[in-house]
């Protein structure tokens, strides 16, 4: 008997409705969506049917102890390798903790949307999770490269750097997170049509918060391989935030993204974190106070806070040559190289379509030149050195938002 791919239980019309549409676009055979949910699939595999490799059921009910009995019931019934993905409509941290432990593969809500499926079946986006008790189920893994971009000095155009990266990186499929770390006068998510929350401040306040659950609730999807976080709050709030709210958040963000690119507005203690547990973009213009600026914030990250991994950057060089240090003279009183120059473009400076980056809008402008030779020192695989990269396949968020 040959075993399925995949196997759908549900009830739920519109969850019945995307799964049916993700089955066709997967070339699966009309019965592949059954209508019922964890009680049918119980019943119909515990028959001598063969468990699929990817088993969708939905919950036949909101009570919990149920729920966890069927489950037990499914995990005697399904194949050891079984990946089970559970649907229902109980949202509540703590029975998705309990279900994780169990070994479900990951639990979604109703209605499930194509992309959740898709995600959580792709191929190598999982690996079997050793557990004791010898129960089913898979955990999300991926590597991740974290990129912090920081301005010297207000106005040098740290975020633009940062949301093009982002851009650049999502481009060539790498699953990638853009955070804006700036609750006060971040724009990422005005620049990226993307409606901000508190979410952001609610995680550096109470990293105790911070799962799988809270980042889904906090996440705007851009496209298909682009996140953004992004917070705002009243200038009034004063955000108290806690010491391990970075790691915390680092440490969950490692698991679903190949890339984060952490936009930083200035250095503070609520960053250093982040500074010294990341590969540093330091943004800076050519001139006097920018120099002094970049000497404090470079001697900050690589003595200070012991963290070797620094590119410099000029950004809209040739804005004003007149008043602008010449390169060889910053890199002198600097005593260090400025790896990559952006050169000032008027035509496209202050360019910003709403949710569209400036290497899609201005593909042959000199920035958009420079902005993909700074994201090929950072792929995480390239065809001969050059910045055409074959995309490595890692699992992302199952449940994501849809942009606003």
């Amino acid at each position: 008997m040959s075993r399925p791919k995949f196997l759908a239980f549900i009830k739920n019309l519109e969850s019945t409705k995307v799964a049916k549409q993700y089955a066709a676009a997967k070339g699966l055979p009309d019965d592949t969506v059954v209508a019922g949910n964890i009680e049918t699939a119980n019943a119909k595999i515990s028959e001598g049917s063969r468990s699929p490799e990817f088993l969708l059921v939905e919950l036949s009910s909101k009570d919990h102890k149920k729920a966890f009995e069927n489950l037990d019931k499914l995990a005697e019934s399904c194949e050891p390798d079984t990946k089970v993905i559970v649907l229902g409509d109980i949202d509540a941290l703590s029975f998705y903790k309990e279900l994780i432990n169990m070994g479900v593969s990951e639990y979604l809500l109703n209605p499930v949307k194509i992309h959740q499926l898709e995600r959580v079946t792709a191929p190598k986006a999982v690996e079997e999770k050793k557990d004791d008790g010898g129960k089913i189920g898979a955990r999300n893994k991926a590597d991740c490269r974290i990129i912090t971009v920081v301005g010297t000095r207000g106005g040098v155009g740290a975020s633009t750097i940062a949301i093009n990266l982002a851009k650049s990186f999502a481009d060539r499929q790498y699953p990638t997170l853009l955070l804006d770390f700036d609750p006060d006068f971040g724009v990422i998510p005005l620049l990226m049509d993307i409606e901000p929350n508190r979410g952001l401040v609610d995680a550096l306040e109470k990293p105790e918060r911070v799962d799988a659950l809270f980042l889904d609730r906090v996440t705007a999807k851009v496209n298909e391989h682009l996140f953004v976080i992004g917070a705002e709050k009243n200038l009034s709030d004063v955000a108290r935030i806690n010491d391990k709210a970075a790691q915390v958040l680092f440490d969950l963000l490692r698991t679903r993204f190949a890339y984060v690119i952490v936009d930083i507005p200035r250095v503070d203690l609520s960053n250093h974190y982040m500074l010294q547990h990341s590969e540093n973009i330091v943004v800076t213009e050519l001139s006097i106070p920018g120099l002094r600026d970049t000497m404090r914030v470079y001697d900050l990250i690589h003595d200070g806070l012991g963290n070797k991994k620094i590119t410099l950057i000029a950004n809209k060089t040739g804005i004003n040559k007149k008043f602008e240090t010449p390169l060889k003279n910053f890199e002198s009183g600097l005593g260090k190289k400025i790896e990559f120059t952006v050169p000032f473009e008027a035509e496209i400076y202050g360019f910003h379509n709403s949710g569209e980056a400036l290497i899609d809008s201005v593909r042959d402008a000199k920035f958009s030149h420079s902005i993909k030779a700074i994201a090929a020192k950072f792929m995480l695989a390239s065809a001969g050195g050059e910045a055409a990269v074959k995309a490595k396949k890692v699992s992302i968020l199952d449940k994501i938002k849809p942009k606003k």
